[in-house]
C-alpha cells in the first residue's frame, strides 16, 4: 500500500500548518490573556487532529507506524478546550482552577488504553495497521463514538445558553458557530456510520472533510479573537463620557422608587417578579424601566433582581440562625422557584455554589 496525495490532503496540510503557527503564538505570548493561550492550545489540538486524519486518509501512516493513534487522545481535548475559551471570553469569567482539570478525563483514559501499544516496536505495528486499512479495526468505531459523543455534549451546554453556561458570542457569530458545529458533527455522524458499512457507496473521505471543517472553526475563532481587543478600542475611542453625568428629574425619581421597592420592600423575595411586575410596581412602562436599569447599573431587570437575591441568600448562609435551613428553603426565602435555578445564579455571580460559599463562611 503506496500513500497518496489528493487536493484535499494538501488543502488539510495547509490547514494544519495554519493551526499549527496560530496555536504556538496564542499559547506562547508573553502576558497572553486566559482566553489567548486556551485558543491557542485548542489551535494545537485541532492540528494534531488534522495531522492524524492526513496520515491515516493517505496511508503515511504505513511509513511512520510510530506515530500511529499518538493522536487520538489529543481529539478528545478538543470539545473540552473549546468550551473552557468560551468561557473565559464572558465578561465576569472566573480563573481556571484545578478541579477544571476534569474535563480532560477522557483524553487520559484514551491515552492509558493506548499506552500498550505506544509501547510496542513499529515492526509489529506495522502488520496491524496493513490489516486495519483491508478489514477495518474496532478501535476506530469506538474512539469515533466517544468524541463524537463528547463533543455533542459540550457543543450542547454551548449553544443552549443555561445561567453561567451561556455561549460568550452572540447574534450572526452565534449562528455561524452553530451551523459549522452541526455540518462537523454531521459529518461525523456520517464518518461512524461508514465505519459500520452504511455510507461506503458515497465514496466520502470524511477523514479528509471532517479536519477542513474543523480548520475553518478554528480560523473564525481566532480571528473573533484578534478583531474583538481592536473593536473594544475603537468603540472606547468613539465615545469619551460627558465630564458630569446628567441626569433628568424623572430618572431620578424612578430610580429612587426602584431602589424603594428592592431594598426597602425587598420585592425581589416575590418568587414570579419579572420585568412587567416590577414596572407596574413602579408605575412605569416596562420599556422606560429596562432602560433605566440598563443605564444607571449595567444589567437587565433579571439580573438586577437576582443580584438582590443573591446578596440577600449570601446574608442568610452566613447567619447563624439559619444553619438548619436547606437550601431549598433558602432558595425559596430569597424568591428562586427552584434549587436548580438558585445554584445556577448564585454560581454565576461568586463562582460558587451556595454549598461551598455556607463551607467557606463556617470555616
Amino acid at each position: 500500500m503506496e500513500p497518496g496525495f489528493g487536493i484535499l490532503a494538501v488543502i488539510s496540510c495547509a490547514g494544519l500548518g495554519q493551526a499549527a503557527v496560530l496555536g504556538v503564538a496564542l499559547a506562547s505570548r508573553r502576558n497572553a490573556p486566559q482566553r489567548d493561550r486556551l485558543l491557542g492550545l485548542l489551535c494545537l489540538s485541532i492540528a494534531a487532529f488534522i495531522l492524524g486524519a492526513v496520515l491515516l486518509s493517505t496511508r503515511a501512516i504505513l511509513r511512520f507506524p510510530n506515530l500511529s493513534f499518538v493522536h487520538d487522545p489529543i481529539e478528545f481535548t478538543s470539545a473540552p478546550l473549546l468550551y473552557l475559551y468560551c468561557r473565559s471570553s464572558q465578561t465576569s469569567a472566573p480563573p481556571l482552577r484545578w478541579r477544571d482539570s476534569w474535563h480532560f478525563l477522557p483524553a487520559l483514559v484514551c491515552f492509558c488504553i493506548l499506552v500498550p501499544w505506544y509501547v510496542q516496536p513499529a515492526s509489529a505495528k506495522l502488520p496491524v495497521l496493513v490489516r486495519a486499512y483491508q478489514y477495518g479495526l474496532p478501535w476506530f468505531a469506538w474512539r469515533s463514538a466517544a468524541v463524537l459523543g463528547l463533543a455533542v455534549g459540550y457543543l450542547a451546554v454551548l449553544v443552549f445558553p443555561t445561567g453561567q453556561r451561556a455561549l460568550a458570542f452572540s447574534g450572526i457569530r452565534q449562528r455561524l458557530l452553530i451551523w459549522l458545529a452541526l455540518a462537523a458533527l454531521t459529518l461525523g455522524g456520517m464518518r461512524l456510520l461508514s465505519l459500520y458499512g452504511v455510507f461506503d457507496a458515497l465514496q466520502l473521505q470524511e477523514n479528509l472533510v471532517i479536519p477542513l471543517l474543523a480548520s475553518c472553526v478554528m480560523s473564525y475563532f481566532v480571528l473573533t479573537a484578534l478583531r474583538q481587543p481592536a473593536q473594544v478600542a475603537r468603540e472606547q475611542s468613539k465615545s469619551a463620557p460627558p465630564a458630569k453625568p446628567v441626569r433628568d428629574p424623572a430618572s431620578e425619581q424612578l430610580r429612587a422608587k426602584l431602589l424603594d421597592l428592592m431594598e426597602k420592600q425587598q420585592t425581589f423575595r416575590e418568587p414570579r417578579l419579572n420585568l412587567h411586575q416590577l414596572a407596574e410596581r413602579a408605575g412605569v412602562p416596562p420599556r422606560s424601566l429596562s432602560e433605566l436599569v440598563n443605564r444607571e447599573f449595567g444589567q437587565n431587570v433579571t439580573d438586577f433582581i437576582n443580584r438582590y437575591r443573591i446578596e440577600e441568600a449570601k446574608r442568610l448562609l452566613l447567619d447563624p440562625r439559619y444553619d438548619s435551613s436547606t437550601l431549598l428553603a433558602l432558595a425559596e426565602d430569597v424568591g428562586f422557584g427552584s434549587k436548580s435555578s438558585f445554584n445556577l445564579t448564585f454560581k454565576k455571580h461568586t463562582s460558587m455554589t451556595p454549598s461551598e460559599f455556607r463551607a467557606a463562611g463556617m470555616s
